[in-house]
């Protein structure tokens, strides 16, 4: 149990709980005696949500009529009884730890679905189109629901050679400032730039935080990019240079000299500004970056930004790339990497 203070200094005493629903039946009740860990993460950097669940086993009952099906779907919730639980997501099994002594089992869970036409690399060529209707396209083709918004940026060839479908998704969307997730049911686009320009979800205190880490660097932290491409129909060169939004600090410099250079196809301005955005942005957002340990706050996940207050120059807005959420028979925490640079809005 953890004991917050609310209005009047008066302490109040929050019970973490979770719920576990396997395909459709509730086995909250069946299984909470056994649970010494649950663990949910998610992250914005293209990788997909995953969770962990760790269960005393001395009776053998996974080892029995209680081992779980491989590819059979986990629904979890967490968070504080009495409040709104955070909604996890739905999983799929995909792998199954057994040992002993002590007897545990360990079952992971990826948000990903695991079929095999997800799997399986493919070659082919795309002309003409938009990075809209390739993302549209590869989601009908598994039976996902597409969802994000996604500008309507121009694609004169870009070639699909022996990947699967979700990483040529996914490195075509980075070259255009997007990050990609699957989910059992949905395909979902964030746009990275959207997400540093967000409104911070709620302030930090030091006193809240029980542990942190930073690290601030300008290696590979680029003064400006530029894209150049030769327009082959047009004739013609396609350059843009986009400037690092860099902050007057009274305490060194905030990026090097550098310029960061990328030969890109880019058929016109639109396409070639976006590229030297994310190109720029996917390097000097990583200026600063930080790990942060506190008491479980639902509300802290991917994709959110936080404002840090009693940090001294380190305070101000920072985005959450990455949480995790830790339930244990000792209590509920809940971990997050967050960055910041010139382009993250303070």
């Amino acid at each position: 149990m953890a004991e917050i203070t609310v209005s009047g200094g008066v302490s109040a005493t929050l019970t973490p709980i979770f719920t576990l629903w396997y395909e459709h039946k509730n086995i909250t009740y069946d299984i909470a005696p056994y649970v010494t860990s649950i663990s949910y993460s998610d992250s914005i950097k293209n990788e997909s949500d995953v969770i962990a669940i760790t269960l005393e086993d001395a009776a053998g009952r996974w080892l029995n009529e209680w081992y779980p099906g491989k590819g059979d779907m986990l629904t979890l919730h967490l968070g504080y009884q009495g409040e709104e639980l955070l909604d996890c997501g739905s999983y799929i099994i995909d792998k199954i730890d057994v040992s002993a002594p002590p007897s545990s089992v360990n079952i992971d869970g990826i948000a990903t679905s695991v079929s095999k036409a997800l799997r399986t690399k493919n070659s082919q060529g795309f002309e003409k189109t938009t990075l809209s209707a390739i993302a549209s396209r590869i989601a009908q083709k598994h039976g996902l629901t597409l969802v994000g918004r996604i500008a309507p940026l121009t694609i004169d060839r870009v070639t699909q050679y022996a990947e699967t479908d979700l990483a040529f998704l996914r490195r075509l969307a980075s070259e255009y400032g997007y990050t990609v997730k699957v989910t059992i049911k949905e395909l979902i686009f964030s746009h990275l730039p959207t997400l540093r320009c967000l409104a911070p979800l709620r302030t930090l205190s030091r006193t809240e935080v029980s542990h942190f880490s930073f690290k601030d660097t300008i290696n590979r932290i680029y003064k400006n990019a530029t894209v150049q491409h030769q327009n082959s129909q047009k004739k013609e060169l396609v350059i843009y240079t986009h400037d690092s939004q860099e902050k007057t600090s009274p305490r060194g410099a905030s990026t090097s000299a550098d310029t960061l250079k990328l030969n890109s196809r880019a058929p016109d301005a639109g396409a070639a500004q976006a590229k030297a955005t994310a190109a720029l942005d996917s390097h000097n957002e990583y200026q600063q970056t930080g790990t942060l340990t506190m008491m479980g706050c639902p509300q802290l996940t991917a994709g959110n930004k936080i404002e840090l207050s009693g940090f001294g120059v380190l305070s101000g807005q920072w985005l959450i790339d990455k949480s995790m959420h830790k339930f244990t028979r000792s209590g509920y925490t809940t971990e997050i990497d967050i960055s910041r640079g010139p382009a993250t809005s303070q």
